[in-house]
């Protein structure tokens, strides 16, 4: 019923950057509100985890691990590397 507005994650987008920020929602103990809501509306590809996924040699290894460990758990496909 309302909007959410993701003042956090602009915020932290801010300070510590896009690639910090992704790293940082990917490792999280428990999934975003974003991401659930995302999986939920069958938008996932848009998630944090996914955009680690399609640019998985950008991020470091244990990273990757836990984007793919939560979108396996959530019944998301694995994006294929789209990075050269």
């Amino acid at each position: 019923g309302r909007t959410k507005r993701l003042n956090s994650t602009r915020q932290k987008l801010d300070r510590a950057g896009v690639h910090k920020t992704i790293s940082d929602l990917a490792l999280s103990a428990k999934p975003s509100l974003g991401f659930e809501k995302l999986v939920e509306f069958k938008m996932a590809d848009m998630s944090a985890e996914a955009l680690v996924m399609k640019f998985r040699k950008r991020f470091a290894s244990n990273v990757v691990d836990a984007a793919r460990r939560r979108l396996e758990e959530h019944g998301v496909p694995i994006p294929e590397d789209v990075d050269p």
